[in-house]
Parts: structure tokens; C-alpha cells; sequence
């Protein structure tokens, strides 16, 4: 992953498993975007919150129980 500035606001990329690039970036302070070779997608804080606890249990087990 790497981390730089456009713009003047912070910009993730990382390459999927794919080897496709995903730009993360927080247009405004209401949501944050993922950008995907052919589709973009908006998440709210309190969904990120959400996904967090998913994603956290997934990366530690590989599954979602």
C-alpha cells in the first residue's frame, strides 16, 4: 500500500488480488470512496465502524464466523 497527497488530501492505493489498483480517498468528511478498475464505492463512517469489526475478524481468522 502505498500513501501520497492529491490535491491536498491524503490517497491510499493497493493492489487487489487481481493486481488491480484500489484508490481509497475521503472526498469529504462524510464518507470515504474506493475506487475499483470499473466501479467506485462510498462508505460512511458509521458503516466503516461497522466493517471494521468484519474485517478485523477476518483478517485474524481467515473467516467469518
Amino acid at each position: 500500500m502505498t500513501k501520497s497527497i492529491k490535491n491536498g488530501k491524503v490517497v491510499y492505493n493497493f493492489l487487489d488480488v487481481e493486481n488491480f489498483n484500489i484508490k481509497v480517498s475521503v472526498p469529504n468528511k462524510q464518507m470515504i470512496r474506493f475506487d475499483f478498475p470499473n466501479d467506485c464505492y462510498f462508505i460512511t463512517p458509521k458503516t466503516a465502524k461497522d466493517l471494521i469489526k468484519v474485517l478485523q475478524e477476518f483478517a485474524e481468522t481467515g473467516e467469518l464466523k
